[in-house]
């Protein structure tokens, strides 16, 4: 990647599926199932139903990763926006055209979800009430699901956008 090439990984954790704009193997699909996936920026996503009615979000690239946003991930420990899961981050980014679109969407849902911000406790410290804008509340949460690239990689995604640096992450 460094030499302009695109990467290609074999990779175990769901995570690293965020790859935008190269390649992956999938290693946990059987060895006669695996097959070369490559992504674009955007990437894509799918909404799965298990034979049990269980409903998981499936996806790659920049989508993936604006889901995992909003709906939190179990798996890593962190929460996203309460009541909002698999179903509701499809519904919302399927038809996203660009990386762009996807940040706006995600701004568009913090401001009506958040409009005056929260207010927490944190575990640390039981006598201080923290306050977060709707905007530092998108920003921590993508923090949490976004995995930078390198030591350079110092900005995710939305924070690119709030700085007007998005141009840059779109090659």
């Amino acid at each position: 990647e460094r030499h302009g090439q695109n990467a290609v990984i074999g990779l175990k954790d769901k995570d690293l599926k965020q790859i935008m704009n190269s390649n992956y193997i999938d290693m946990n699909d059987p060895v006669h199932k695996r097959k070369l996936v490559s992504t674009s920026y955007l990437g894509e996503l799918s909404l799965n139903v298990s034979s049990k009615g269980v409903k998981t979000l499936e996806g790659n690239g920049f989508k993936l990763i604006a889901a995992q946003t909003a709906t939190g991930d179990k798996s890593d420990g962190y929460k996203g926006i309460n009541r909002f899961g698999p179903v509701e981050a499809y519904q919302l980014f399927k038809d996203a055209d660009t990386l762009q679109q996807c940040c706006e969407l995600l701004v568009e849902l913090y401001q009506g979800k958040f409009p005056d911000g929260i207010q927490y406790i944190p575990w640390q410290d039981n006598f201080k009430v923290v306050k977060r804008t709707w905007k530092e509340l998108l920003i921590t949460h993508m923090r949490l699901a976004y995995h930078e690239r390198g030591s350079k990689d110092t900005l995710t995604p939305i924070e690119r956008y709030f700085n007007d640096e998005f141009v840059l992450y779109t090659g």
